[in-house]
């Protein structure tokens, strides 16, 4: 299995989820992740924020770890890599016990880059270029998109990785030029569309029994 790893501040006891800011915990999910646990890292430890043009807007957060020891600590850590003082292979389970400061840092994050976390667990980050990719930013397309965010997530593992195939499907065929991905998928929802259905619809379109003919919802028109 994968190391997951969590960003432990050793002095203060407190940790970072990479979950909650949008990122898986392995370490190369949380390099590639946006904005992820790197830039919740420059946050907490700048020292000098406030004196300059370019700096963040005040908030507690922001230089709350400047000075401390930090250490990236992954689950399969043992005890001599870091110097003894520390029990490094004990510092993940530890860890669950000690102060979660996800959230809060999550918000300087959400003000500074105009960008929300959605959902619970493992959340979603919704930009600007997503809310644009589900329809900008008026609230149906917003709550089509934590509409489609929460559904998703409550798929199997199998319907899941249907959806997904169905959805590229779509969007390659060039289908996506009548129909925005979230007026195909989330806005259905809020119509009282069962994911059954829903599902049912995206293999009919697939294989040719149904034609999308309007920007509100599905008209089905079966051949």
């Amino acid at each position: 299995m994968g190391q997951y790893y969590k960003i432990c501040n050793l002095d203060k006891k407190e940790v970072i989820n990479p979950h909650g800011l949008g990122s898986g915990l392995k370490l190369w999910e949380q390099i590639a992740s946006y904005p992820g646990t790197g830039a919740a890292l420059i946050v907490l430890l700048a020292c000098s924020n406030g004196r300059g043009g370019g700096d963040l807007k005040y908030h507690p957060m922001v230089g709350r770890w400047a000075g401390d020891r930090i250490a990236v600590v992954g689950d399969y850590a043992e005890d001599g890599d870091l110097p003894e003082e520390f029990a490094a292979g004990s510092i993940y389970k530890n860890s669950e016990g000690w102060l979660d400061i996800t959230s809060s840092v999550a918000e300087v994050l959400e003000k500074e880059l105009s960008l929300r976390f959605i959902g619970t667990g493992w959340k979603d980050v919704l930009t600007y270029d997503t809310k644009l990719y589900w329809g900008g930013d008026s609230p149906v397309a917003s709550e089509a998109y934590a509409k489609f965010i929460e559904w998703e997530n409550s798929l199997g593992a199998d319907v899941y990785d249907e959806v997904e195939a169905l959805i590229n499907w779509i969007v390659d065929s060039g289908l996506d030029v009548a129909l925005a991905p979230w007026e195909i998928i989330a806005k259905p929802l809020i119509f009282s569309r069962t994911p059954k259905e829903i599902v049912a619809d995206l293999l009919d379109i697939r294989e040719g029994k149904l034609t999308l003919l309007g920007r509100s919802h599905f008209y089905i028109d079966r051949h």
